[in-house]
């Protein structure tokens, strides 16, 4: 595991102003974009959720694991229209090591299919649009309540 945690900037404005990247977002940009609107979601849920990074001496990593006090979700971005399930290989990797603890994973991509991936490790393939729009319906409809209801797209057990 990685000894120093991984830095993202709270607001991408800023960065992209200050760095003077235009266009359309880079794979490090949309992945600051999707971590910064997670963390907004669980500090304005008032959610004692702690978010890391997690990555092993193989490379293998995971860009986001959310530990939540009934077991771990784990989401991982990718800057492309669609996501493949090559893309959940690390969250597979994860959720067999975890076990039980394993909720649920996610890969965060900005195009527009929503899947589940085949498996039996819970995982979807989550548009940002749709993620985005969850979220922010959740912060204005009272987040500490709805929070602890599932995501439209994880699994009814929850």
């Amino acid at each position: 595991m990685v000894k120093s945690p991984k830095l993202y900037f709270a607001d991408l404005g800023l960065v992209r102003q200050a760095t003077c990247r235009w266009g359309p977002l880079d794979g490090a940009d949309f992945e600051t974009l999707v971590v910064a609107e997670i963390h907004n979601w669980v500090a304005t849920a008032g959610l004692n959720t702690p978010l890391h990074f997690y990555r092993t001496r193989s490379r293998l990593e995971v860009d986001v694991l959310i530990q939540t006090p009934r077991g771990i979700h784990g989401v991982e971005i990718k800057n492309r229209a669609s996501a493949h399930s090559k893309d959940a290989i690390a969250l597979r990797m994860v959720a067999a090591a975890l076990g039980d603890e394993w909720l649920a994973g996610l890969v965060v991509h900005p195009g527009s299919a929503l899947e589940l991936f085949p498996g039996a490790f819970d995982a979807w393939a989550v548009p940002a649009h749709r993620l985005f729009q969850c979220l922010s319906r959740q912060r204005r409809n009272g987040a500490r309540r709805l929070a602890r209801r599932p995501l439209p797209f994880q699994r009814a057990s929850l």
